[in-house]
C-alpha cells in the first residue's frame, strides 16, 4: 500500500499515451515522452483490458521504461485495468486472472476499474 500512497500524493502527473515498442530508441514520440516521465515520482499504468493479451502491453511499457532508465523503472508502479465493463468488450474473469498473475510476478499493485 505504500506505493499507492506515494502515487496518490503525486505533485506531478504525466499522461504518456505515446509509449510504444521502440520508444527508448526514439521511435514515435519516444524519448520526449520518456523524459517527461522522469519528472514523476511513480508510474500509474493504465491497461486496456479489451485487448486480447493486455499483459503484453504491460511488458512492452515496462521494457521501454527499463531500457530508457533503470532509475525510472525502479520507481513505484501501479497497474490499473481499464475498460473492464465496456459494451462489446470481451473481458473475461480468466483474462483478469491472467493479468493479475503477471502483475503479481512483477510484485506490483493492480486495481480493476468498473464504471
Amino acid at each position: 500500500m505504500k506505493d499507492v500512497e506515494l502515487i496518490i500524493s503525486f505533485s506531478l502527473v504525466a499522461d504518456l499515451p505515446g509509449i510504444i515498442e521502440g520508444s527508448h530508441k526514439n521511435k514515435g514520440l519516444g524519448i520526449t515522452f520518456l523524459r517527461h516521465a522522469e519528472r514523476c515520482m511513480g508510474l500509474l499504468i493504465l491497461l486496456d483490458m479489451s485487448l486480447p493479451k493486455p499483459w503484453d502491453t504491460l511488458q512492452i511499457l515496462r521494457s521501454e521504461v527499463l531500457c530508457f532508465s533503470t532509475h525510472l523503472s525502479q520507481r513505484p508502479q501501479i497497474v490499473v485495468a481499464n475498460k473492464m465493463d465496456c459494451e462489446g468488450s470481451d473481458v473475461s474473469v480468466n483474462t483478469s486472472s491472467q493479468l493479475r498473475a503477471h502483475v503479481e510476478i512483477l510484485k506490483l499493485n493492480m486495481y480493476l476499474i468498473l464504471g
